[in-house]
């Protein structure tokens, strides 16, 4: 290998160090705007979220909380369901059938 070509690939080497130096500053400084805009508007909203320290186990943040999971169940109108735990009515227009959405 002739020093021409090694002066090449390490030129190039330079060149794609600058290159990727120059993406990682951009990445840091855009992720550092958004978070700083986000947290602004939040702010401006008076919208505020519980510290780690107030998160309690089987709490409403639980994912394993049984309110969790009944929150994220779909309601379909059936005309031969019923609410769970009701006794059947006659009337279709107030009957409902809960079915998980997994």
């Amino acid at each position: 290998m002739n020093s021409a070509i090694k002066w090449r690939i390490v030129s190039l080497q330079a060149f794609l160090v600058v290159v990727l130096a120059g993406a990682a500053v951009f990445a840091y400084g855009l992720g550092t705007f958004t978070t700083s805009q986000i947290r602004d508007e939040l702010t401006a909203q008076q919208v505020y979220f519980p510290g780690a320290d107030q998160i309690k186990a089987a709490g409403a943040l639980d994912p394993r909380s049984s309110r969790r999971r009944s929150a994220t169940r779909r309601a379909t109108r059936s005309p031969t369901a019923t609410r769970p735990g009701s006794t059947p009515t006659t009337s279709s227009a107030s009957t409902f059938r809960v079915s998980p959405t997994a």
